[in-house]
């Protein structure tokens, strides 16, 4: 190797290590730089704090807090948005306003139209909290229902809790349709959230849904519905406890026990404990139980008889829970020959004497 090779060489690993060096600096500043933020933030939040509890007190001059904004917009974000969890009434809607006042909310807007994805979760969750307050749902627009289609589920999700805050069936009605029409993560987190809605959205949406007869959609709907744990009013029910997918009717059974008693219900679960699948005949044993159908109980005795030991089980709880024909007939088959019919009825029975006492 030529010294003019060795030269270059010798050029390229210092560049090379003055390149690592000045990386290794501006780490550090900004180490330093977060750290000064950090130590800023601490001493402004409390401060902030107390400016706000002043606020809603009935201190309604805004000259502190405008100072505040022009310090750390960020910092008094997120100042204002920890009273969420502790405010309501009049007060969260005076937070609200104050978001307008000190233009925080048209700063989120803005912010809800990064191309950053970070940024837009940050806005979203943001505009969520404010959104039941009407003048603020006026100054987002029309950014929650466009971001409902947004690329990042979190937006989407964040989006979706700020439409259910205005409390318009359609807004409710939209955000169901998320629900139902993506990932199981968006179902399961929105399915709270919904609860409160049951009633207006089995009056209306749900049996659209019914009716298009989509089976994803249906399944998502029944999910829901069954996890909302709560009596509600679904005559279209019926028509799924009939459907030929075996999926859609097992969950239909489950969720048979929330809706109004009716002929066609009752008649839907007993036509279920004749079915030949066993999952089917569980979840329809679970169901009779619940709903007390006392019509259930030769059945009931007949899966304990010469059911498998699963069904058995199951039956022999069901009939534990229909007083007193149910335990009645427990006790006949406590004195069966068949030792697993016995022993199922006797164990069933002490339970629910136990429970009973």
């Amino acid at each position: 190797m030529t010294g003019v090779e060795f030269r270059v060489v010798a050029y390229l690993y210092c560049g090379y290590a003055l390149l690592l060096f000045a990386t290794f600096i501006m780490a550090v500043r900004r180490g330093f730089a977060a750290r000064r933020l950090a130590r800023a933030s601490a001493l402004l939040r409390p401060q902030m704090r107390d400016a706000l509890v002043d606020y809603l007190a009935g201190n309604h001059d805004l000259t502190r807090l405008k100072d505040f904004v022009r310090i750390s917009w960020t910092d008094t974000s997120e100042t204002l948005l920890g009273f969420q969890s502790t405010v309501g009434g009049s007060a969260l809607d005076q937070l609200c306003e104050l978001t307008l006042d000190l233009t925080l909310a048209h700063e989120w807007c803005q912010q809800a139209r990064s191309k950053n994805a970070t940024a837009r979760r940050t806005a979203f969750l943001r505009l969520a909290f404010i959104c039941g307050f009407e003048p603020c749902r006026r100054v987002a627009g029309e950014l929650l229902e466009e971001a409902l289609e947004d690329p990042d589920p979190e937006v989407r999700l964040a989006a979706s809790r700020g439409l259910l805050k205005t409390g318009d069936i359609r807004d409710v009605e939209r955000v169901f349709e998320q629900a139902v029409s993506h990932s199981l993560m968006i179902r399961v987190l929105l399915t709270e959230d919904l609860r409160r809605y049951a009633i207006p959205l089995c009056e209306g949406l749900i049996p659209k849904i019914v009716g298009a007869r989509e089976k994803s959609r249906i399944l998502a709907m029944l999910d829901i519905l069954t996890a909302w744990e709560r009596a509600i009013p679904l005559p279209a029910l019926a028509l799924l406890l009939d459907d030929r997918d075996p999926e859609i009717r097992l969950r239909a059974i489950a969720l048979a026990p929330m809706v109004p008693y009716s002929a066609e219900i009752r008649n839907g679960i007993m036509q279920a404990l004749s079915e030949d699948e066993l999952d089917i005949r569980l979840a329809a044993v679970r169901s009779a139980a619940r709903m007390k159908l006392r019509e259930s109980i030769h059945m009931l005795a007949h899966f304990l008889r010469n059911g498998p030991a699963q069904l058995a089980r199951a039956a022999a709880a069901a009939l534990a829970s229909l007083p007193p024909s149910g335990w009645t007939t427990l006790e006949e088959l406590a004195g069966s020959s068949n030792p697993m019919t016995a022993a199922e009825a006797r164990a069933a029975l002490e339970r629910a004497r136990q429970v009973g006492a």
